[in-house]
């Protein structure tokens, strides 16, 4: 299954306005996880006899998936840019079934929040990293590789420079000699 994850509406409203991250998982494997594609449109009435059928008595199984379909699946037509899937399981703590391939940072996510992900994940090869930056003549969102904290990519932690020590640096790098 193919998704695509450079949305600027996707992005917006559940990257925490750009400042959050997105995670892409690999759903092609052996025994993949059981998704079901939401459906937009239709309305919310939900049948007093199908409730019955469902439960009443001994339970009728299809019944009780029409009905788990009717509740949990259904959204309202405007939202169908999402092309949303969800996945259901027993509650409790357990491995999930998705295998996670990437971590893609918001347009705005904080140097913060991509040097935690970087540092919790740096052992993880199997996972890739991406910025989302903005095309600067469209509306486009660009999905970018970001360089590990082994390669120098990110400068955190920072700390803070004292004035002397700023000066000082700004005095080298304008002098062409190579900072301190």
């Amino acid at each position: 299954m193919k998704y695509k994850m450079v949305s600027l509406l996707m992005n917006r409203y559940y990257g925490d306005k750009h400042q959050g991250f997105c995670v892409g998982y690999n759903l092609d494997r052996a025994s993949p996880p059981d998704l079901h594609q939401v459906c937009y449109g239709g309305d919310r009435y939900v049948a007093a006899s199908l409730i019955e059928r469902a439960f009443v008595g001994d339970g009728d199984p299809s019944a009780a998936e029409d009905l788990e379909h009717l509740i949990l699946l259904r959204k309202g037509r405007a939202w169908r840019y999402e092309e949303e899937y969800r996945c259901f399981s027993e509650p409790g703590e357990r491995d999930s079934p998705f295998q996670l391939v990437e971590v893609i940072f918001g347009l705005q996510c904080r140097e913060s929040t991509v040097h935690l992900l970087l540092t919790a994940l740096q052992s993880r090869k199997d996972i890739q990293f991406f910025r989302i930056v903005s095309d600067q003549d469209t509306f486009a969102l660009i999905k970018q590789p970001v360089s590990g904290i082994e390669s120098g990519g990110l400068r955190l932690p920072r700390t803070s420079l004292t004035q002397e020590e700023a000066f000082k640096k700004l005095l080298r790098s304008a002098s062409g000699r190579p900072p301190l």
